[in-house]
């Protein structure tokens, strides 16, 4: 799907589909509004990786489309949303994903930009909480591997989110090989 810039509008908007009752930025392209639902998720681009995107940019145009759901949440993309609408891109490259669930597009949003953001440790141990209240069930060194962390450290956030029953105390966590295995007695 391409489509032609005209306008760039920035405002907030309720989330669509989303259970809070927050709001969330938009940028109007071609007549198409997209939200950016998970732009806070991950911390900012620093200043110097944000000028360099946008140099490529201008040199290369939009090389990687722009992640979308069917209601034009952007999943992926938003800084490049917003450099093409500011350099007048016209032809805007864009991947539609229908029918994920919004944990599932914020798991999306989360693994496609985790390895483009330097995270502080307690940036990296919120993605870990998140990722544990999210699914419990997989192992520790599944999710240590996913978001680039020692499998210690999740299960360390794994104890204390067992010990104030923010998730349940399974038996069982499932590996990346899709095996389960028994967990040890926290």
């Amino acid at each position: 799907m391409a489509s032609e810039v005209r306008a760039v509008r920035l405002t907030s908007s309720p989330l669509k589909g989303h259970s809070d009752a927050g709001s969330s930025p938009t940028v109007t392209v071609g007549g198409i509004t997209y939200q950016l639902p998970f732009e806070d998720l991950l911390p900012a681009l620093a200043d110097d990786d944000l000028k360099a995107l946008r140099d490529d940019i201008r040199d290369r145009g939009i090389v990687v489309p722009i992640i979308v759901d069917e209601h034009h949440n952007v999943i992926d993309g938003a800084n490049r949303l917003r450099i093409a609408a500011e350099l007048g891109i016209r032809n805007l490259p864009v991947d539609i994903r229908p029918g994920l669930s919004h944990p599932e597009k914020e798991e999306l949003a989360e693994d496609l930009n985790l390895h483009r953001r330097h995270l502080t440790r307690e940036q990296l141990r919120a993605l870990i909480r998140r990722r544990l209240q999210r699914h419990p069930e997989r192992s520790n060194r599944q999710i240590a591997q996913a978001v680039g962390a020692d499998d210690h450290t999740v299960a360390a956030i794994r104890r204390h989110l067992q010990t104030t029953a923010e998730i349940p105390q399974l038996p069982k966590t499932i590996g990346r090989d899709g095996r389960a295995r028994t967990t040890s007695p926290a």
